[in-house]
């Protein structure tokens, strides 16, 4: 008799329901498989703020998670939130004591993961609360996100220290975001996790008409018969917002639209840039909701990500990347930290910061996009499936279930 396996993810960004699909799918597949008993459980807070947002109240779960499902578990719970880093899960304890129980006295694996870094407090206190609940008797497994190394203060390079020691392994974005790890002396095991995108909602339309989804911001037939080229994301320089801008002033073709989708610091630079722009139609449509992105993604026919790294940061992932591929657009980006990755093609990067460079990229690109409606279809449902095997909720939760959970991970992992 194969023991039970009991897996409690816990994550402050669960908090919104499109960042949950991965999640679906795993508890799917766990409700698929006779061969094995897994249980999975979520907690996720009940209202979140990240970087002086709105309050973001907790959005309702879906099938196969509920409340009342034993075996498919959600806890929402009240936080005390100090920094992006130092979030306190209040009831944690008594969550761990219901999902872990066993009354049966089974012996069962008991996985916790914690998307959390491994230097900050969130980790410390979640494992604490684990060693305090269940004893030795758990595995712990976080999240790395950082691909630049930084010097720590103490108290955190110590916890960083406390964490490494005590984890099974740690899941990365990426190779860089694993050799941040090496650097600051990680010796354990490391879990490629990419993040994915959700399949049910990014995705091609065939034969989709170019007309405006968003009517109020978008004047009417504007983009017919053009070739659309988006830009969205946080309105600050290291998205390289102004680049493309000062790109789009000596690009000659006359046949293209600018659409750009974002909120930050430049908006005011971005909506004036907008009505200077000479060679192509601009329009600014604002902030998008997570409901109106994949709208914008069949909108568009090409995708620029053209981020510079700064001293402090460089892009991470691009989740707006695969999302896009999903749609069948088009996407070229800079070579800033992960985007020569996600984007997988050389042919679409250019240096950046280097707006001569970004502008031979996308003169290429733009004759890669077939014309004729029929080979138009087929080159996206081309990229769609190509990102559909790297990036979909579907297939990495497949990777997940059959690589972490149905294998006991010893000593040092290869990637997944």
């Amino acid at each position: 008799m194969k023991p039970p396996i009991k897996i409690l993810t816990i994550w402050q960004s669960l908090v919104v329901d499109s960042y949950r699909s991965f999640f679906y799918e795993l508890g799917q597949l766990a409700s698929k498989d006779t061969s094995h008993d897994i249980s999975l459980g979520i907690v996720a807070p009940e209202q979140f703020i990240e970087l002086g947002s709105q309050v973001k109240k907790c959005d309702p779960f879906q099938d196969p998670f509920s409340q009342h499902n034993k075996k498919r578990q959600v806890f929402t719970l009240p936080t005390i939130v100090f920094h992006l880093q130092i979030v306190v899960y209040r009831h944690l304890v008594a969550v761990l004591k219901n999902f872990f129980q066993n009354k049966q006295k089974l012996v069962s694996r008991n996985i916790i993961y914690c998307m959390s870094e491994p230097y900050s407090i969130t980790s410390l206190l979640v494992w604490i609360t684990a060693r305090i609940v269940l004893g030795k008797n758990f595995e712990f497994y976080c999240f790395a996100l950082q691909n630049i190394h930084k010097k720590f203060p103490f108290p955190l390079k110590f916890v960083q220290k406390f964490i490494f020691a005590k984890v099974d392994a740690i899941l990365v974005l990426g190779k860089e975001h694993e050799e941040v790890l090496r650097k600051h002396g990680y010796k354990g095991a490391c879990i490629d996790f990419p993040l994915w995108f959700d399949s049910k909602l990014f995705c091609t339309a065939q034969n989709h008409e170019k007309k405006s989804p968003f009517t109020d911001r978008i004047p009417e037939k504007s983009l017919e018969g053009k070739i659309v080229i988006g830009f969205s994301g946080s309105l600050r320089v290291e998205k390289g917002i102004k680049d493309l801008f000062k790109c789009l002033e000596n690009f000659q073709q006359n046949n293209l639209v600018l659409l750009i989708a974002g909120d930050g610091a430049l908006k005011a630079w971005v909506q004036n840039a907008c009505h200077e722009l000479k060679n192509c139609d601009a329009i600014f449509l604002g902030p998008l909701d997570s409901q109106e992105m994949p709208v914008f993604l069949r909108t568009i026919d090409l995708l620029i990500v053209p981020s510079q790294t700064a001293s402090n940061w460089k892009e991470q992932f691009g989740r707006i990347i695969v999302e896009a591929l999903a749609c069948g657009c088009l996407v070229i980006g800079s070579n800033s930290g992960e985007i020569p990755t996600v984007v997988n093609n050389d042919r679409y990067i250019f240096k950046e910061g280097d707006t001569t460079s970004m502008g031979q990229v996308l003169k290429r690109a733009l004759a890669d996009i077939p014309t004729n409606l029929q080979n138009k279809n087929l080159f996206m449902t081309e990229i769609s499936k190509a990102v559909f095997q790297r990036y979909s909720d579907v297939k990495l939760a497949e990777t997940f279930y059959s690589n972490v959970l149905l294998r006991e991970f010893k000593g040092d992992i290869p990637y997944i």
